[in-house]
């Protein structure tokens, strides 16, 4: 089981297990569809300028992509390692 999840299982009383995994389920879906979305806009910014060719336009947006995973060890460390 990912930390994230049972993280979530270990705090939560056992009667709020069907809450937490449906909230967990709305919030991973929300998260990649912003993520997708933030990348998309990255790279048809970069794509638009026109000043490099296409693949340096996926190689700026994949940098993007590589910070974002990058932040998200920040809260990771947080979690609980019960």
């Amino acid at each position: 089981m990912p930390p994230n999840i049972a993280a979530i299982y270990t705090t939560v009383q056992h009667s709020q297990n069907p809450a937490a995994t449906s909230a967990r389920t709305v919030l991973n879906r929300i998260g990649g569809s912003l993520g997708t979305a933030l990348l998309v806009v990255v790279l048809q910014h970069a794509l638009a300028r026109g000043e490099a060719p296409a693949a340096d336009a996926y190689a700026h947006t994949f940098w993007w992509a590589l910070a974002i995973g990058a932040c998200a060890l920040i809260p990771a460390a947080l979690y609980p390692w019960h």
